[in-house]
């Protein structure tokens, strides 16, 4: 049997080791989960003395035994710290984009194209704005084009013939005009 305290090494990555004389780093409690793992939510590099040496940061999630924070998918985003599951990211809000790792929305979508929430997207072009509608900076659905103008053409910004070029303030919420959209 060794006994010479220099053949003991640092804990390595994706555990915690939080007690004299381990021998098996994954070794059971008396419950059955692992003794010595990272705990979901927290990371452990190597050297680690406890299974929640390092908090999982915004922007990020970390399942049981990370070595590092996992960024959110492309998509989402997460304003919390110790996520444990990509699940746990928020979904990207209407009107704007998400690349994924970050702990608010990447910016708001361009002109002239709209980002619905409920999606996955991870640039500010989203999708193009119908004809006949409008769609302003960080559009979360379009603005039908104003009495006396018109749009022929897709992802333009003005309604063309609109005194001003830009968009209408309110966008009407009538099961016409929705019901054209989807």
């Amino acid at each position: 049997s060794q006994t010479d305290v220099s053949a003991c090494v640092n804990c390595p990555d994706s555990y915690g080791c939080d007690s004299y004389g381990i021998w098996d780093l994954d070794q059971l409690t008396s419950l059955g989960d692992s003794r010595y793992n990272c705990m979901a939510g927290y990371y452990c590099q190597a050297g680690s003395t406890t299974r929640t040496e390092n908090e999982c940061p915004a922007g990020f999630y970390c399942p049981e035994k990370s070595a590092a924070p996992v960024p959110c998918d492309p998509g989402t985003y997460s304003s919390k710290i110790t996520l444990q599951r990509p699940e746990d990211c928020q979904v990207c809000d209407a009107g704007y984009y998400c690349v994924g790792g970050e702990s608010s929305p990447s910016g708001q979508c361009d002109a002239g194209t709209i980002c619905r929430g409920n999606t996955t997207n991870i640039n500010s072009t989203g999708d193009d704005c119908p004809a006949g509608y409008c769609c302003s900076k960080g559009a979360e659905i379009p603005s039908p084009c104003n009495e006396h103008s018109y749009n022929n053409i897709t992802g333009i910004v003005p309604c063309l013939g609109n005194n001003d070029g830009s968009c209408p303030n309110k966008c009407p919420r009538s099961e016409e005009h929705t019901s054209e959209l989807q």
